[in-house]
């Protein structure tokens, strides 16, 4: 495999390409027999910061529905 050389890059591409890594380093890990596993979100993260109001499955009025078909 060749290496990989960044810093021949534009600083924003190399900033962009090291975004990208952390990423994909906090959302992968390899096990003891380094294969990757995906890491999940825990379930409910964001409970209790919002509420779904009470009219929420109601029709939308008009106006909204054709400001969205402009």
């Amino acid at each position: 495999m060749n290496s990989l050389r960044i810093d021949i890059l534009p600083k924003n591409l190399q900033e962009e390409i090291q975004d990208y890594y952390e990423f994909l380093i906090s959302k992968y890990h390899l096990d003891k027999k380094n294969k990757v596993i995906v890491t999940k979100r825990p379930y409910a993260l964001a409970k209790n910061e919002f509420k779904v109001p009470e009219n929420f499955n109601e029709p939308l009025p008009d106006n909204y529905i054709n400001n969205f078909y402009k």
